[in-house]
C-alpha cells in the first residue's frame, strides 16, 4: 500500500470495501469506474482489521491516507456540529468525513445517509435497492 493520494477523488468507507471484499456487484461495479482515482483511510483499515479474516493484501494496490492535524481539526468541527443539531453519528464516520472534508474528497458508502449529515461533504452511494 502508497501513502501518496496524488490525483484522489474518492475515499472508500469501511461498508464500501467490505462489499468490495465480498464481490458484491454494485460495488464492483462502481470501483471499477473509479479505480486510480480511490484512497483509503488508516481509519477503514482499523474498522478491517477488527475482523479476524481481513488480509490487508486485498488492497495493496490503493492508496492509503492517515489522519492528520487538520483531519483531526475538520473531524473535530463535524462532530460539534452534529451533537449541536442533535444529529450525530459515530466516531469512526466522524473522523472519516473529516479526512474526506479536509481532502475534497468524496466518500463512497453504503452509509449515505449518516455522511450527508455533514455539511459540505460530497457523498456517493453505490448500491442499488430497488
Amino acid at each position: 500500500m502508497s501513502t501518496d493520494d496524488t490525483n484522489s477523488d474518492y475515499l472508500l468507507d469501511t461498508s464500501f470495501l467490505i462489499h468490495l471484499l465480498y464481490e458484491k456487484d454494485d460495488a464492483v461495479t462502481l470501483h471499477s469506474d473509479i479505480r486510480g482515482r480511490e484512497v483509503i483511510s488508516t481509519v477503514a483499515l482499523y474498522e478491517l482489521h477488527k475482523g479476524s479474516n481481513f488480509d490487508p493484501g486485498e488492497f495493496e494496490e490503493m492508496y492509503v491516507v492517515g489522519f492528520c492535524p487538520e483531519d483531526a481539526e475538520a473531524a473535530g468541527e463535524i462532530w460539534r456540529s452534529l451533537k449541536s443539531n442533535g444529529k450525530p453519528i459515530g466516531g469512526m464516520d466522524t473522523v472519516i468525513g473529516g479526512i474526506a472534508l479536509h481532502r475534497n474528497l468524496t466518500v463512497v458508502t453504503d452509509n449515505t445517509k449518516r455522511f450527508e449529515r455533514i455539511d459540505g461533504l460530497s457523498v456517493r452511494g453505490y448500491r442499488d435497492r430497488s
